[in-house]
């Protein structure tokens, strides 16, 4: 038999007081998720606008042998690193 879903949890303190905390619901839970993701992706979407309105785009995209254009490597390299400090970061910090 399943456990009851519980609404609440019991934390003993060092003092040895007993709080009782709400869980949160699936609904907030989703829009903290939501807000997490929207939270990460502002500075890389920033970020990348800057990059591409600042450099000549012509400097950032180079054409492979067959013309397929391409990222240059620094540029790749800039927003990989970007990416990754942001998302490994952001869950560091807050």
């Amino acid at each position: 038999m399943a456990e009851p879903l519980y609404e609440a949890a019991q934390v003993e303190t060092p003092e040895q007081i007993e709080l009782t905390l709400p869980l949160a619901g699936v609904g907030s839970r989703a829009i903290a998720y939501l807000l997490d993701l929207l939270c990460q992706l502002i500075p890389i979407a920033v970020l990348a606008i800057a990059a591409f309105t600042v450099a000549p785009v012509d400097k950032l995209v180079d054409k492979d042998p067959n013309g397929v254009p391409e990222l240059d490597t620094l540029a790749t390299a800039i927003l990989n690193l970007t990416i990754f400090l942001v998302n490994f970061g952001y869950f560091a910090i807050f």
